[in-house]
């Protein structure tokens, strides 16, 4: 069976975005590189380590910049494949979250250690207090022993003392009767003898009973001092039991915020990347369409003036006398910048201004006013939510709508122009 993979703790993520924040901070590498797939397509590695095989433009020239490195006397990369700022910001963002989660856990466990801590403390207590007791109660039991041993000492004392005074007394008296050394005497000793012998067996009865009881009584004091030890010991394992369950109940209500937050936190670190996305996209996307509109132009342009120094005609303003390019080609042009949504050259809305006496219309008022009702919408949402939105903001917001939306050029600059952007 695969060992199963430790996942890092909150205190190790918070560490690691906090340190790749420093690295983005200080540039990374400093420069990227270029690995070759096969003999035409390469793999170019940014400075951040981000990786991509998309290098080409659709007119085939490279998206990243490259300089020579006469020391290390290879290619290296000038471009980085992520907008450090925003990765910057991100990493603090995920640092402030990891570090936050971990400063929780780190309250929740030592929360945890103090209520350990209080019940081994509360049981070492009361348990520590139960064997005191035990002690002086068979403390002051034993300090009978003494008491008893001396009462008996002194009962058998005068036991002898009484066993030769009824023998002198009987010697005394036998002799005034002339019974000394006769059979009368000998059964008077005897029977004496035996007296001081049941009352001297009596004595040490009556002390083997009492310190008998004595034990009886320590006995007792343990076994009623081991119910307390055993109630004590249960109802410390209850008191961990009890700790046990309320360190799991803490801890899965700790993950539940955990993973809530996680997924607030992905869901808004989604929605930034989309953003980022759509937005790097329309850049892109722009940058080449102007390539093209720039190239489109000149050629449409050395096409116009080829044509008029041939000598096609067509009406002409008097304005454009100095021109190239006739009426006829700059609405040709315009109508199909019109078509594609992007921005005609100068010269052409020149000659259509100073020949008709105004700019002619570029966008399409459908999609311009389907788009300034859904960007106030969004400005008004970040209203309620506290955020006041700049041009810049707005216009990146714009951008990334039309990336998504399919907005065109025109469209943009109209929307923009009617929003005082």
């Amino acid at each position: 069976m695969a060992k199963k993979k430790r996942q890092p703790t909150p205190q190790e993520l918070a560490d690691s975005a906090g340190a790749y924040a420093e690295y983005i901070k200080g540039g990374g590498s400093g420069q990227g590189y270029w690995t070759a797939i096969d003999d035409k397509n390469w793999k170019y590695t940014d400075q951040y380590g981000n990786s991509t095989t998309d290098v080409k433009n659709p007119d085939g020239s490279y998206k990243y910049g490259s300089k020579w490195d006469s020391s290390a006397g290879k290619w290296v990369g000038t471009d980085s494949l992520i907008d450090t700022k925003s990765a910057y910001e991100e990493a603090i963002r995920n640092q402030q979250f990891y570090q936050g989660l971990a400063d929780q856990q780190a309250e929740a466990e030592r929360r945890e250690a103090e209520r350990r801590s209080a019940i081994e403390e509360a049981y070492a207590a009361q348990r520590r207090a139960e064997l005191e007791r035990q002690q002086a109660q068979i403390g002051q039991i034993n300090n009978l022993r003494p008491e008893y041993n001396q009462q008996a000492e002194m009962t058998a004392q005068q036991a002898y003392i009484n066993k030769m005074l009824a023998e002198k007394g009987l010697n005394e008296k036998l002799a005034a009767n002339g019974l000394s050394g006769t059979g009368v005497s000998e059964s008077a000793k005897i029977s004496n003898e035996n007296n001081y012998g049941n009352s001297l067996n009596q004595t040490l009865q009556a002390r083997d009973d009492a310190l008998r009881g004595l034990e009886n009584q320590i006995q007792a004091v343990q076994s009623g001092g081991n119910a307390n030890l055993s109630a004590i010991e249960a109802a410390y394992q209850q008191q961990v039991l009890n700790a046990l369950e309320q360190q799991r109940q803490e801890e899965w209500q700790m993950k539940q915020y955990q993973d809530a937050m996680a997924q607030q936190q992905w869901q808004n670190q989604f929605a930034q990347n989309q953003f980022n996305t759509a937005n790097s996209q329309w850049q892109q996307q722009f940058d080449y369409q102007r390539q093209q509109d720039a190239l489109a132009a000149q050629q449409a342009l050395q096409a116009a003036a080829l044509r008029s120094y041939s000598g096609s005609g067509s009406k002409s303003s008097a304005s454009n006398a100095g021109t190239t390019m006739k009426i006829s080609d700059a609405e040709k042009i315009i109508k199909a910048n019109q078509e594609n949504g992007t921005l005609p050259p100068q010269e052409a809305l020149d000659i259509y201004s100073n020949y008709y006496g105004f700019s002619p219309t570029l966008y399409n008022e459908d999609s311009v006013k389907q788009a300034q009702s859904y960007v106030r919408q969004a400005i008004n949402q970040a209203k309620q939510q506290g955020l006041q939105w700049d041009n810049k903001q707005i216009a990146e917001y714009i951008k990334a709508y039309q990336a998504a939306r399919g907005l065109s050029d025109n469209d943009a600059i109209e929307l923009m122009k009617r929003l005082g952007i």
